[in-house]
């Protein structure tokens, strides 16, 4: 770790991971050029190297929000569980060990979405502003010890109505699981108002192919703004 401790580089589940936090990106991360896909001021992309040789992709983004001493993530691949040990006025460090490989991590306001397997580690903050981007609080997946497969789902959804869909989906979820999704409610300046980030832990048996189909079609629209992604755990 570099001295500063913007730097993270560990080996876990036989995986080199590699996360940067700094203000100055493209000074900083120059004696890692080799693994550096592409860099601008707001947006890191780097490639994780494998056993086989397989690329994956991984990468952060600036965002705001705070989590407290005792919070556990969820962190990936595989599911790590993790307890904040520390906070900072900007962020904080997480400390886990697992099945024999550590894992540290000082998170600096920055939202880190694995790309391997298609895999969110923490649902995505947006600004809102006249422009339609967005400005929603963090939502950290919980540890919830009855469910030993979960399906972690970050939804955004732009619309001035919520989706009847959806509101049934996570009503159904919040009834079986007790794991309360987090849907954000704002008012733009522009006056229209945008349901922000769903984000929960389930367990797969909770959904239904309807339920599935329902969420790709409303994922997939294209005549609103409505992105994110998925995957189930241990199916």
């Amino acid at each position: 770790m570099a001295a500063d401790g913007f730097l993270v580089a560990k080996r876990s589940n036989n995986r080199d991971f590699v996360w940067y936090h700094g203000p100055s990106i493209k000074e900083r991360i120059e004696n890692f050029a080799p693994i550096v896909r592409e860099i601008d001021n707001n947006y890191v992309r780097f490639i994780i190297y494998e056993k086989n040789f397989v690329d994956s992709m991984f990468h952060g983004k600036l965002i705001s929000g705070k989590i407290n001493v005792g919070t556990e993530l969820v962190l990936m691949p595989n599911s790590i569980i993790c307890t904040v040990e520390q906070c900072f006025e900007d962020g904080c460090e997480v400390l886990t060990a697992t099945s024999g490989s550590f894992v540290s991590i000082r998170i600096r306001n920055i939202n880190f979405n694995v790309f391997d397997d298609g895999i969110f580690c923490f649902s995505t903050a947006l600004r809102c502003t006249t422009a339609n981007t967005f400005r929603a609080k963090v939502k950290f997946f919980g540890r919830t010890d009855s469910l030993r497969e979960r399906h972690l789902f970050t939804l955004h959804y732009q619309s001035k109505t919520f989706p009847a869909e959806i509101r049934r989906i996570i009503s159904r979820v919040n009834k079986f699981t007790g794991v309360e999704s987090d849907a954000a409610f704002m008012k733009c300046d522009n006056g229209f108002e945008y349901i922000i980030t769903i984000a929960t832990t389930v367990q797969i048996c909770f959904y239904s192919n309807e339920d599935f189909a329902i969420l790709r079609r409303v994922l997939l629209v294209s005549n609103g703004t409505a992105f994110g992604t998925g995957i189930i755990i241990n199916p």
